[in-house]
């Protein structure tokens, strides 16, 4: 996932381009982009979602190229995305031209119910991302982007350039894996078990 938002940033940024990123949120991400010379734009993070107002407001004054949001189970807050946050994210994404990039790492664990932006969007103004690493092995660096399909070939030619391919091994135990169906009742189990550490928290 953390290769995925790399090769987004460098597929659809500039040097000196405006991002939004969540604030708390996590440090890599806001020193990677720092790294390659974008302008990070710090929006506060609640329990419903982001600040709308300070979102509109760098809207209106700086032109953000993207939103990068961790969507459901929130790192740190745990906090997930309503529904209709997400939706006034997306009414903003159309309105002032950003693309929402969807880091949803713990899509294995979080609860059914929890909304995502790109399935509320269908990927128009949305680029998901997700992995592995949260679910199965730690050191499995796998994961997977989804994103508008005008967008494809520009990410696929940055994966290239950049990276070329993800070790096939690795690759190869994911798949059987999710061919056996381990990867679906781990998930299960998992789930099963937050949700009674939950309630008796």
């Amino acid at each position: 996932a953390t290769q995925a938002l790399d090769i987004v940033s460098r597929a659809l940024l500039q040097p000196g381009d405006p991002v939004m990123v969540e604030e708390p949120g996590w440090a890599v991400e806001y020193a990677r982009l720092a790294a390659m010379g974008m302008r990070v734009l710090p929006v506060p993070r609640g329990p419903e979602g982001p600040d709308m107002a300070v979102m509109q407001r760098y809207c209106e004054t700086m032109a953000p190229k993207l939103y990068v949001s961790v969507s459901v189970l929130h790192n740190p807050t745990g906090y997930s995305l309503s529904a209709a946050s997400a939706h006034e994210v997306l009414q903003m994404a159309q309105r002032y031209g950003f693309y929402v990039v969807e880091d949803d790492s713990y899509c294995h664990i979080a609860a059914d119910h929890a909304p995502r932006v790109s399935v509320l969007d269908r990927l128009q103004r949305s680029i998901y991302i997700s992995g592995f690493a949260k679910v199965l092995v730690p050191n499995w660096r796998l994961g997977y982007l989804a994103a508008p399909p005008d967008l494809v070939e520009r990410l696929l030619d940055t994966k290239l350039l950049s990276t070329l391919s993800t070790p096939t091994p690795m690759e190869q135990a994911l798949a059987l894996c999710m061919e056996q169906g381990q990867l679906r009742r781990h998930a299960e189990r998992l789930r099963q078990h937050l949700a009674q550490a939950r309630t008796r928290s």
